[in-house]
């Protein structure tokens, strides 16, 4: 349903860009997490796209800092979509 709401702005603002960005709590590997930040992110972009929102509008962006240490891991598990 989410991605129905940014389908539409998208397509009323054809210069609309998209930044994906994957985030990942501090618990494990370091490496590891940073992989599954980025493959997060791959996800949510391919989801857009299954949602009919063009590639060209869609960005993968890594975030300065992916690990969220707010104490909060089940939030800090996330994506975040940013219009640009």
């Amino acid at each position: 349903a989410a991605a129905a709401n940014v389908k539409a702005y998208v397509t009323a603002n054809s210069g609309a860009k998209l930044a994906v960005s994957g985030f990942n709590d501090p618990t494990g590997n370091a490496a590891a997490n940073a992989e599954l930040s980025k493959k997060r992110a791959q996800a949510v972009g391919k989801a857009l796209e299954a949602a009919g929102i063009p590639a060209t509008a869609i960005e993968l962006v890594k975030p300065s800092e992916t690990t969220d240490t707010s104490g909060d891991n089940t939030n800090a598990r996330r994506v975040e979509v940013v219009v640009q």
